[in-house]
């Protein structure tokens, strides 16, 4: 079975052979000025936020690709995505592209298709942002095939940059057993709370995982695809550069974070049982705010001397579990650490609860438990990014304290944690914000 998985893996990764820049090259003057973009998944939550951010540091007019049937379908899309992320935006300078990554031509007309060919200075594609519950054939579409969809524009007429957005899991190598796991991932982080990375014990950007190596995890695999895909298109002359960003913390300013993280699922089920896995005083991982991340991706792609290269948006500075834990204790939540068996046995009891919250609490404490093992995740080098990043003046801050309390402050407003419990000790669930997401 493992067999069969690769070869179909590595089939997958195959190229079109007629995806190859024949006209001028990349222009450096639109890479450094761009007036027309196209950003591919600006309903997600980095998306989002790339839009934002490049309407804000350039001049350019964005052609945002929506998938949706319509033209108005794909605007009330976006509107929807901007209000539940709290953004706003300059939409006259938003054109608003209905398509889907899943079809040919971007589900474009061919005619559609060639005017964007001829008219954008830049792709920037995070778009086909996977499910995890979805198995990799019912990935492989949106993720693979529209990474490939995305290169045959960048190859069509004028050659044009693709800022391409992956995933650390890439890097991560099936587990042969029990255990920590190969590769420097399964290393202990330093115990010091603003230990930076460690360059010689992180994943570095130009690591590759053979088909045979890849965890089955339906994401992973999508996202393995697809950056085969872009390594093909790199050696037949498409620039491309390759972002991974790590676990995205909320926005600095507001707090908003991503209603669907699995890290909010994980701190929910923990304020639900009004308990933590007690996983180690040394338990940390990261944690990057994804307005930096949405910053430092727009700078990098505007960089000529930073085209091609691969980084990893991730935060030089881990975050522990013990801050945040504090911060919600600080909060009113009495959280007690346990062991973790029995803390996911809590988590089962109360998703099973009949008479509990009817909505979507009881699932997500269903789906945190099976993610404890890997709250820590892998460890990124970011020592290449840092260093492309110099003299831009984009900055990660590090996610403790009072920006620990505004994520807090606002997953309880947003109704992503339930509100601390009252006096007699019990959560006032049906007190949630109606801004709830």
């Amino acid at each position: 079975a493992g067999a069969d998985a690769a070869a179909l893996l590595r089939a997958d990764a195959v190229l079109d052979p007629q995806i190859a820049p024949t006209g001028e090259p990349v222009d450096p003057v639109r890479v450094a000025a761009p007036a027309h973009l196209l950003l591919t998944g600006a309903t997600g939550f980095l998306g989002a936020h790339l839009l934002a951010r490049l309407l804000a540091v350039t001049g350019a007019r964005l052609h945002v690709l929506v998938d949706a049937e319509g033209p108005g379908e794909a605007e009330r899309a976006l509107d929807r995505a901007l209000r539940r992320f709290r953004l706003t935006v300059p939409r006259e300078r938003v054109t608003v592209v209905p398509g889907s990554l899943r079809e040919p031509l971007l589900g474009l007309s061919p005619m559609t298709f060639a005017r964007l060919a001829a008219t954008v200075d830049a792709i920037h594609h995070t778009g086909g942002d996977p499910d995890p519950a979805l198995p990799y054939e019912r990935l492989r579409p949106a993720v693979a095939g529209g990474t490939a969809e995305v290169l045959r524009l960048a190859a069509r007429g004028r050659t044009k940059p693709v800022h391409h957005l992956s995933s650390p899991g890439v890097l991560a190598a099936r587990d042969p057993g029990p255990g920590p796991g190969p590769g420097p991932e399964a290393e202990r982080a330093p115990d010091h709370a603003h230990a930076p990375y460690a360059a010689a014990a992180a994943l570095r950007p130009d690591g590759r995982v053979p088909a045979e190596a890849v965890p089955a995890a339906g994401p992973v695999r999508a996202r393995w695809v697809a950056e085969e895909l872009v390594e093909e298109g790199r050696r037949r002359g498409v620039p491309v550069s390759v972002y991974r960003a790590g676990r995205l913390g909320g926005e600095t300013g507001s707090g908003a974070v991503d209603p669907g993280s699995p890290f909010w699922r994980f701190l929910g089920a923990c304020t639900e049982v009004s308990a933590v896995p007690d996983l180690g005083a040394g338990t940390e991982f990261d944690l990057v705010p994804v307005d930096h991340a949405a910053a430092a991706l727009a700078a990098l792609s505007l960089r000529t001397d930073a085209s091609g290269g691969t980084y990893h948006l991730a935060n030089p500075v881990r975050t522990r579990l013990g801050a945040v834990v504090d911060r919600l204790r600080a909060a009113g939540y009495p959280l007690v650490e346990t062991d973790p068996g029995r803390w996911a046995g809590l988590v089962a009891a109360e998703a099973l609860d009949p008479g509990g919250d009817e909505s979507a609490v009881p699932a997500a404490l269903a789906e945190a438990a099976p993610g404890l093992p890997v709250l820590g995740g892998l460890r990124l080098d970011v020592s290449g990014t840092l260093a492309a990043l110099d003299g831009t003046g984009v900055r990660c801050p590090a996610v403790e304290g009072p920006l620990l309390d505004r994520y807090v402050e606002h997953a309880v407003g947003a109704g992503l944690l339930a509100p601390p419990p009252d006096r007699a000790g019990r959560h006032t669930r049906d007190s949630r914000s109606e801004n709830a997401v």
